[in-house]
């Protein structure tokens, strides 16, 4: 298999926001502030879609957005 452009990118950067979201939920679980049965890959995934989407195809990154976004999710 041929290395990809984006493999490294993905596997420092993109890998490190992510986790750096997967131990912010896991607190949250700890603390009771999220469900202890959470699919924490899964709500990542659902909370930093939106952010790409907009990034790659235009559209306000705003507080609003945000609230919005981690609402639905929870």
């Amino acid at each position: 298999m041929n290395p990809q452009l984006g493999d490294p990118y993905r596997a420092t950067i993109v890998q490190g926001r992510r986790d750096e979201v997967r131990h912010a939920m896991l607190r949250g679980v700890a603390r009771g502030d999220l469900r202890p049965d959470a699919h924490i890959d899964v709500a990542t995934e659902l909370l930093v879609g939106p952010v790409y989407f907009r990034l790659m195809f235009g559209g306000e990154l705003t507080r609003a957005f945000a609230e919005r976004i981690v609402d639905a999710v929870l």
